[in-house]
C-alpha cells in the first residue's frame, strides 16, 4: 500500500421527505490507499451504492449529503462547485455501474461513448481521439477494436458491453475506480475473465479500486480489505483474511455462514433470519440486534461504538466474536 487516495469521514446521506427521513448512509467512515482494493459488502439496501454515489456527488433526489468529509488525495470534494466536480468525474475518479444494458446509450456508437470523456478531459479530436478510443478498447481486450468503434450497443454481447463500460470508466486513467457489482449480469465464465481483466488494468494503470459486491468469492479473489455495511452503517472493517477466518461482528459471521460450500451436502441453505430495518424508522441501539442471537438489553437500547480488535480490524458491536 502507499499514500491514501480516498478518506471518507462520518458521511451522512439522507433521503429527506415531508414526513420522514431515511438515513441511508449514516456516519460512514472508510479509506482507500494507493493501489488498494476495498471490498464493500452487505445486503441490498444497506447503503453501498449510495455511499459511492455520494463520493461522486451524484446523489439522486430527494437524497442529500447532510454531514461529513470526503477527501480525494487531500482535496475536500464537498466544498467544490459542480463545475469543479465535473472536471474530476471521469478524470481522477470514475465508476462502473451495475447494468451495462442501461449504462450505454443505444443511439450512439461505442466509439462515441468511449471517446466522450477523453474528448472532455484531454481535448482530443479527430484521428488522435479515434486512436485513443481504439487503444482503450484494446486495453479491455475487445477483438477488432477498429471495427467495433462503429458498432452500436445492441450489436454486442453482455460481456462485451461490460468491457465497453469499463473502457469508458478507465479512459482517462482515474486514480480511483468504483465498480458497483459489475459482474452481476455476466455468466460465471465471463465473470472470471472480467475480474482478471480488472486486476490487470488496476496494476497497469496504478488505480485504487472500491469493489461493491454481494459475492464473497469475488471478495476473496479481488480485495485487500473489506468493509461490511448494514442498515446504512459500516459494522466491521478488516483485511480480507481476517474477515474470512476471524469475523468479529455477528452480521459478518451470518453472511459467511450463508455462503454455500461445495464440500458440504445440506438439505437447506443457511440464511440470515429476519429482515433489515426500515431506514426511516430506526430504533435506538444496535441496528442488527433484532436479528442477532447474541443481542441483550444493552444491544437493544445503546448504539455500540467502534472497538479496535487489532490495529487494522475494527467492529461496531457490544459483544464481538472473540
Amino acid at each position: 500500500m502507499g499514500n491514501r487516495i480516498l478518506d471518507v469521514r462520518d458521511l451522512k446521506t439522507y433521503f429527506i421527505r415531508r414526513n420522514s427521513v431515511a438515513k441511508v448512509v449514516d456516519g460512514v467512515s472508510f479509506h482507500v490507499d494507493e493501489n488498494e482494493t476495498l471490498g464493500l459488502v452487505g445486503e441490498s439496501g444497506s447503503g453501498k451504492t449510495l455511499a459511492s454515489l455520494s463520493i461522486l456527488r451524484l446523489v439522486p433526489k430527494p437524497g442529500r449529503i447532510v454531514e461529513g468529509k470526503i477527501y480525494l488525495e487531500g482535496l475536500d470534494l464537498l466544498v467544490l462547485s459542480e463545475k469543479e466536480m465535473q472536471k474530476l468525474r471521469g478524470g481522477k475518479i470514475s465508476m462502473i455501474l451495475q447494468d451495462p444494458m442501461t449504462s450505454l446509450n443505444p443511439v450512439f456508437t461505442i466509439g462515441d461513448q468511449v471517446g466522450e470523456s477523453i474528448a472532455t478531459h484531454f481535448k482530443l479530436k479527430g484521428a488522435a481521439l479515434g486512436a485513443r478510443v481504439v487503444e482503450m478498447l484494446n486495453h479491455v481486450r475487445i477483438p477488432s477494436p477498429e471495427t467495433r468503434v462503429n458498432a452500436y450497443p445492441h450489436q454486442m454481447s453482455g460481456g462485451m458491453k461490460q468491457r465497453v463500460v469499463g473502457a469508458i470508466a478507465m479512459a482517462c486513467r482515474p486514480k480511483l475506480l468504483i465498480a458497483d457489482e459489475p459482474t452481476t449480469s455476466l455468466d460465471v465464465t465471463i465473470q472470471a475473465q472480467y475480474l482478471e481483466l480488472l486486476k490487470d488494468l488496476q496494476r497497469e494503470f496504478g488505480m485504487s479500486l472500491i469493489f461493491i459486491t454481494h459475492d464473497f468469492g469475488i471478495v476473496a479473489n479481488m480485495c485487500d480489505r473489506v468493509a461490511v455495511m448494514y442498515a446504512g452503517q459500516i459494522v466491521e472493517t478488516a483485511p480480507v483474511q481476517d474477515i474470512f477466518y476471524h469475523p468479529a461482528h455477528h452480521y459478518t459471521a451470518a453472511l459467511l455462514k450463508a455462503v454455500p460450500k461445495l464440500e458440504n451436502k445440506v438439505d437447506r441453505l443457511t440464511s440470515v433470519p429476519g429482515q433489515p430495518p426500515r431506514l426511516d424508522q430506526l430504533s435506538v441501539g444496535c441496528r442488527f440486534a433484532p436479528r442477532c442471537s447474541r443481542a441483550d438489553s444493552q444491544c437493544n437500547n445503546e448504539e455500540p461504538p467502534f472497538s479496535f480488535l487489532t490495529e487494522n480490524h475494527r467492529c461496531k458491536c457490544w459483544h464481538p466474536i472473540q
